[in-house]
């Protein structure tokens, strides 16, 4: 559903991909990254999370519905004017089905 609460990234059949977002005057504090997402296939893959340079695994939680998900733990000493984070996988097996609708820093 395109341009509404309901519009979703798919992921169809990559061998790699990088997606991330910026957030903007980050204070000092510890945060978690979610993500509201959902795994349509029967195989699952690894994400890695940066920062803070985690890996986490599609299979340990996705279904098929879209719910929030914590996936990474990062921890700011000094405020940012901006924090970037990506999601990623480079390893060149084939991955598909993942759906991702946000991802979000929460104090």
């Amino acid at each position: 559903h395109k341009g509404t609460d309901d519009e979703v990234l798919v992921l169809r059949n990559v061998c790699w991909f990088q997606v991330g977002a910026s957030f903007a005057q980050v204070p000092a504090g510890k945060f978690r990254l979610v993500l509201e997402a959902a795994h349509t296939c029967m195989s699952g893959f690894e994400i890695r999370v940066e920062p803070p340079g985690d890996t986490w695994n599609t299979d340990d939680a996705l279904t098929g519905s879209i719910e929030e998900h914590e996936v990474a733990q990062i921890e700011l000493e000094e405020p940012r004017d901006e924090l970037r984070v990506w999601l990623l996988n480079t390893t060149g097996n084939w991955k598909q089905g993942l759906q991702l609708r946000a991802i979000s820093l929460v104090p």
